[in-house]
């Protein structure tokens, strides 16, 4: 729990260190509310002693040491299982990681395409690319920095005499959202500039998910505005050398998986994934492809600050999490829709417990697979309790790879679906919106650009909640094959009604509880 807590605070952009016997905190302005700041008083002593080791690790240079050079080098097991995924013609583009925003003010495009560039540079997984050995396995081999930085282009349109502007702009920005990247050739970074007026353009970048993750896209924003702002002022770059690339882990991390120590975790995930795995089976509204398809779209919610906080009550007085209260919540709805009282949802977590991974761009997040067992005789309080212990186990055992665990069970291979869990559920702040971080460049106004839209979903359904001032945005993203908007939508209402019913009688059994409208009761 407290290295979960720990990451959290690292992606809110919270400077925590130890100074002396005492936690020295810096945070952006709204972060640290009242209840954030609970959970670190709570959590003071174990915290002190979590980067104190970090500390120390650094001092006696417990450092993850550098791959010896090769023409090629292993893949992760994240990015195994995303080099598979892309082999299907479906899955070629549900991997994008897109980002876009609005800039008005004085651009410096020869400023923002040497910004790339030193990204390109700086980060040999941006000019990484993905082949085949001799013996059919898939390999990462690195470009040469100089040559791959100059290829880059940043691709500039100008909108500003193009009739029905905002058409043409909208079909743009999705086309890039949907660049189809070929892993064997690179570049997996593509970058649109598009010009509306004479002091305002449009800008896309989006990445393959084999070579980034949310928390990179992060350090991604903040060293480009960073190279933009040296190259305005005639100033040397700002950001010290990488000790390590991706490649590095990689490697480090295969030596980790071989060993002895891995079989503690192991164990655990086989224990809880002993017996017949649950399939989760919603009621669709149409059959499923014979081939999954990734086509998907979003339905949105706002829950409002009252029910929040008296979520995050009832989750204090249990000792859990938002994220917790968030996950028995959903798996009370799925019970309800499926008559199921064993169920697999999943979610992911950074990945980044050693300290020399913080500023690096790459795909280190992990797959977790939560089971829970929604028995009706049960009230919210006690499948909360269950969420806690099941989210904290998880945490504890994150080293253990998803992809591992896949192969271990040995389950019956479903192209349609994906394996162990269709559902996921992630909770984030509104600081992962990274394009918000671009606000610092020279003499540009930024702000994210509010026509992108989900048109992928990598499961049949995901509840993605973001946490902001004054509630919980919550973006209900479905696969468009299998599910209607209609549905979707009478989902998310169930989801709201039940989570007020929730807080009210969290210690009625849950068979008891009713969340329906009357004419629903009666349909």
């Amino acid at each position: 729990m407290i290295t979960e807590l720990y990451s959290r605070l690292k992606e809110l952009k919270v400077a925590i260190q130890v100074v002396g016997d005492r936690l020295d905190l810096q945070a952006p302005k709204g972060v640290l509310d009242h209840e954030l700041l609970n959970e670190i008083k709570y959590h003071k002593e174990d915290l002190i002693a979590l980067i104190s080791s970090y500390k120390q690790r650094k001092q006696a240079h417990y450092a993850v040491p550098k791959a010896a050079s090769q023409d090629s080098y292993v893949l992760s097991p994240s990015q195994r299982r995303l080099w598979i995924l892309s082999q299907l013609a479906t899955g070629n583009t549900a991997y994008n990681m897109p980002g876009a925003c609005t800039l008005e003010g004085k651009l410096d495009i020869t400023a923002l395409t040497f910004a790339f560039r030193s990204m390109i540079e700086r980060h040999e997984i941006l000019r990484t690319v993905f082949r085949q050995s001799e013996q059919g396995e898939p390999r990462q081999i690195i470009l040469p920095a100089e040559s791959a930085a100059a290829a880059f282009q940043v691709t500039c349109e100008d909108l500003r005499q193009v009739s029905e502007q905002q058409n043409r702009l909208q079909k743009l920005v999705q086309q890039d959202m949907q660049h189809a990247f070929d892993l064997s050739t690179g570049s997996l970074l593509h970058t649109a500039l598009y010009q509306i007026q004479d002091d305002r353009w449009v800008l896309t970048y989006v990445m393959h998910h084999i070579c980034s993750d949310g928390w990179s896209m992060g350090i991604f924003i903040r060293e480009l505005l960073q190279l933009y702002n040296a190259y305005i002022h005639g100033e040397q770059v700002p950001l010290q050398p990488l000790p390590i690339q991706y490649k590095d882990y990689a490697a480090w991390q295969q030596q980790q998986l071989s060993g002895e120590s891995l079989q503690l975790h192991r164990s655990y995930w086989l224990k809880q994934f002993e017996g017949n795995v649950p399939v989760l089976e919603l009621p669709l509204d149409n059959n499923r492809p014979p081939v999954k398809s990734f086509r998907g779209y979003s339905v949105s919610r706002w829950i409002d600050n009252h029910t929040i906080q008296q979520l995050k009550a009832c989750c204090h007085q249990q000792d859990a999490t938002l994220f917790m209260g968030l996950l028995a919540t959903v798996t009370i709805l799925l019970q309800r829709y499926t008559g199921q009282h064993d169920i697999v949802t999943g979610t992911v977590i950074a990945g980044r417990q050693h300290a020399d991974l913080e500023d690096q761009i790459g795909c280190y997040l992990n797959t977790l697979a939560l089971r829970l067992k929604p028995e009706q005789e049960r009230s919210f309080n006690e499948l909360l309790q269950q969420a806690r212990q099941v989210t904290l186990g998880a945490y504890e055992h994150q080293v253990y790879p998803f992809d591992q665990l896949v192969e271990e069970l040995q389950l019956q291979h479903d192209i349609n679906r994906n394996p162990v869990f269709d559902v996921s559920i992630v909770l984030q702040n509104a600081d992962a919106d990274h394009s918000q971080q671009l606000q610092k460049l020279e003499e540009l106004k930024i702000s994210p650009y509010a026509e992108q839209r989900h048109t992928t979903s990598k499961f049949d359904l995901s509840f993605e909640f973001t946490e902001v001032a004054g509630g919980l945005q919550a973006n209900f993203v479905y696969n468009t094959d299998i599910y209607t908007e209609q549905t979707i939508s009478r989902m998310a209402d169930h989801l709201q009604r039940l989570m007020e019913a929730l807080i009210v009688q969290p210690l009625t059994p849950l068979k008891q509880l009713n969340y329906l409208s009357e004419e629903e009761q009666h349909q």
